[in-house]
């Protein structure tokens, strides 16, 4: 008879759909990215990330920030997060 790996393991971990088990992302944690297209970032404040500016950033820049001011960006597919 073949047992599954979930009856090997302590109960709390036996649910795949226990909330508790997916982590959330550290919206502070400093990360390195790479942009897929060209953007315009510069960094402005807490409570706008970046703002429009004329230091226009290449498709292919590599930047290292706060991945709460790039999370949307990586959501859309613009921003790849290197580390």
């Amino acid at each position: 008879m073949k047992k599954s790996v979930l009856s090997h393991l302590p109960t709390s971990f036996a649910r795949l759909d226990d909330k508790n088990m997916i982590s959330q992302p550290d919206l502070d944690m400093t990360v390195f990215c790479k942009l897929l297209v060209q953007l315009s970032l510069t960094e402005k404040d807490d409570d706008e990330p970046f703002a429009i500016a004329n230091d226009k950033r290449p498709k292919g820049s590599i930047i290292v920030t706060q991945y709460s001011k790039v999370r949307k960006y990586v959501l859309s597919g613009q921003v790849l997060l290197l580390a």
